[in-house]
């Protein structure tokens, strides 16, 4: 029983070592390259996810600044000023364009394909150590010099990619219970801002629409 709960308390604190150790350089070599090309695919998939909730907000902040509007031009009884409305409208306008603007200028979509571009190539470069490694003939310093070109081809993940990407690695990190709940936590944060602005973008203009015309 002692024995279990030793056990328990072990996982629960995460007490093992966190990196499995390993000997073999190649090994290390092989497990360096598959945690970055997960970081990477995991940057690409951030920055696709940045790019849809752009989309998303820019395409009904727009419906809605056309919505309203046409209600006015259609003389719907307003519960609000009309020069109240209206400067509310330019305001979010001028928010929605400057928003476009610097999601536009951040270019998630063209910077998503590099990394993913990026992630391939390592996934290539390991299917070939692999196949490789036993030959006579393998250098393993002529496939670190590859992976150091192929990193260079895009940018770099974030802390966020990695966290993520260590969570998704059981074989090569020992993460369980408090710490691997924290890390979980901490991977999912960088998602929040963009959706919170969004969130507050959409949720000002229905406001806006049900406050000045149903309630």
């Amino acid at each position: 029983m002692f024995e279990n709960i030793k056990l328990f308390l072990g996982w629960l604190f995460s007490t093992e070592a966190e990196e499995k150790p390993k000997s073999d350089p190649t090994d290390i070599l092989l497990d360096s390259i598959i945690l970055t090309a997960r970081a990477r695919f995991n940057a690409a998939n951030r920055l696709e996810f940045y790019s849809a909730v752009s989309f998303i907000t820019n395409l009904f902040m727009s419906l809605g600044l056309i919505l309203i509007p046409l209600l006015q031009l259609a003389n719907m009884h307003t519960l609000l000023p009309q020069n109240f409305i209206n400067a509310i409208l330019i305001f979010l306008a001028i928010t929605v364009l400057v928003y476009s603007l610097v999601s536009h200028a951040e270019k998630y979509e063209v910077r998503a394909q590099k990394l993913t571009e990026c992630g391939n190539s390592m996934k290539d470069l390991i299917r070939e150590i692999r196949a490789k490694r036993g030959n006579q003939s393998f250098d393993l310093d002529h496939y670190n010099i590859k992976y150091g070109g192929i990193i260079k081809d895009s940018e770099n993940h974030n802390r966020f990619d990695y966290t993520r990407a260590k969570i998704e690695s059981k074989n090569m990190f020992h993460i369980t219970g408090i710490k691997g709940l924290w890390l979980h936590v901490l991977s999912k944060l960088v998602f929040i801002p963009r959706l919170v602005i969004s969130i507050a973008l959409l949720g000002a203009e229905s406001f806006l629409l049900l406050k000045a015309f149903f309630l």
